[in-house]
C-alpha cells in the first residue's frame, strides 16, 4: 500500500513505493477547480476551464510517460494537457457545456511510469457556471 503525506496546501497525496528511492509523483493544486460567472440574462450551458494543475515527479530512472483515465463523474470533462517538461506536467481540464447554476465534478488518475514501475495521482475536478448580480 502506499503511504499518505500532506501538502503545502493541505491535500492529500498517496505515494505507491519507498520514498527516496523509488518514482514518487504528486499533484499541485491536489483538486481542479474552474468556475464561469455570467451577468443575467446568462445563456442555458458555458464552456469551463479549471486552473493548472502540475503533477511533478521525483527519483525517476530513465524517461517518464503520463497517462490520464477518468475514475468517476461527468464524461464531458476531459483533460488538455498543456506542457510536459523534464520533471512535471501541466494540465488543464474543460468541459465544453455546463449546464448554467450546475456544477460537473470528476476525479481523474494520472499514472506515471518510468523504466521500472508506476505510480498514481487521482485528480478531483469541479467546473462551475451560474450567473451573478
Amino acid at each position: 500500500m502506499g503511504d499518505f503525506w500532506y501538502g503545502g496546501d493541505m491535500s492529500a497525496r498517496m505515494f505507491f513505493g519507498r520514498r527516496g528511492t523509488s518514482l514518487v509523483a504528486s499533484a499541485t493544486p491536489g483538486s481542479a477547480l474552474g468556475t464561469v460567472a455570467h451577468p443575467h440574462p446568462a445563456p442555458p450551458t458555458a464552456a469551463v476551464t479549471s486552473e493548472p494543475v502540475q503533477i511533478r515527479h521525483w527519483n525517476a530512472t530513465g524517461a517518464v510517460s503520463y497517462a490520464w483515465a477518468r475514475l468517476s463523474g461527468d464524461a464531458a470533462i476531459n483533460v488538455q494537457v498543456q506542457s510536459t517538461v523534464a520533471d512535471r506536467q501541466t494540465v488543464n481540464f474543460h468541459s465544453p457545456s455546463v449546464p448554467l447554476n450546475a456544477t460537473q465534478s470528476a476525479v481523474f488518475r494520472c499514472t506515471v511510469t518510468d523504466a521500472n514501475t508506476s505510480v498514481v495521482v487521482d485528480v478531483p475536478v469541479e467546473l462551475s457556471y451560474f450567473t451573478r448580480t
